[in-house]
């Protein structure tokens, strides 16, 4: 969901680093605490927004496929080739200031 920009309070920006180790976030944080107004219902958010989690499948990665096939090697050679986590997704809106870090902690999975 879409944060409230108007009527949200600022929030600390550590925690949003925090979540996201061993990842670092590059420029200017504008995480949010939602509020609430009347437009809203006293939520803090209208709309909503997706999160995205991409994966380029290289030469590597289809090796790893054919070959051992396990969750966990898969997933260590996809964030190897540059996949970016959910999570990581929905920390970057944070810190953009479009939604607030307990909406992302709650729809998405932890950090691997």
């Amino acid at each position: 969901m879409t944060n409230i920009e108007s009527t949200a309070a600022p929030t600390d920006p550590q925690a949003l680093a925090d979540v996201i180790k061993p990842w670092q976030l590059q420029g200017n944080y504008r995480p949010y605490k939602a509020v609430g107004c009347v437009d809203c219902r006293m939520t803090g958010f209208m709309g909503r927004m997706g999160l995205y989690e991409l994966m380029v499948v290289g030469e590597t990665f289809r090796q790893q496929v054919v070959g051992s096939g396990a969750m966990d090697v898969l997933k260590r050679q996809a964030l190897a080739d540059g996949m970016r986590p959910l999570r990581l997704a929905g920390a970057l809106r944070v810190a953009e200031g479009l939604t607030v870090l307990e909406e992302v902690l709650s729809a998405t999975p932890g950090l691997p």
